[in-house]
């Protein structure tokens, strides 16, 4: 009886179709779960009405509306916000901003024009990355922007700053 579910087995590690799942299977989930989405919505809580009248003072652009995205990414368990224009439609550039709160009050983290931005599962000094889609003619581009704490802000792969 063991003899043969040894066969069995050894028959089943032979065939090169055998390795090719067994490789696929450990490989595909990871790169299906790379990005997180970003979901925006319009601001419900005080913080992200605070997240968006920060972005109006800073901007001086009062009439414009925004919608808001919470994400936690340095795992605190206090949420950050993605916050761009309503008018952004998918797609399209527009400039996009990550504030944080800190002592009670928003800081901007980073402000870029971009068409869409994704939270990377990937993290650099404890704080997720984040993948800026900004190419003007290659919409699957992503550019990487990894956390500095010593500027306290996000900053492209390639070490230029983003504030």
């Amino acid at each position: 009886m063991i003899s043969t579910w040894r066969s069995s087995i050894s028959t089943f590690l032979n065939k090169p179709l055998t390795y090719c799942l067994i490789i696929a299977g450990l490989t595909i989930p990871t790169s299906l779960w790379a990005q997180e989405p970003v979901f925006f919505k319009e601001p419900e809580t005080t913080k992200e009405k605070r997240a968006i009248s920060f972005i109006k003072k800073d901007t001086q652009s009062t009439d414009n509306k925004y919608k808001i995205a919470k994400t936690d990414l340095n795992t605190d368990s206090l949420n950050e916000y993605i916050v761009k224009p309503q008018e952004c439609r998918s797609g399209t550039m527009c400039t996009h901003y990550v504030i944080a709160f800190m002592e009670g009050l928003p800081i901007e983290l980073l402000s870029i024009k971009a068409r869409k931005i994704t939270i990377d599962t990937q993290d650099q000094y404890g704080v997720k990355n984040l993948f800026i889609y900004g190419h003007e003619t290659n919409d699957f581009k992503k550019t990487p922007y990894f956390w500095t704490p010593g500027s306290f802000s996000y900053k492209q792969n390639l070490g230029v700053n983003t504030r």
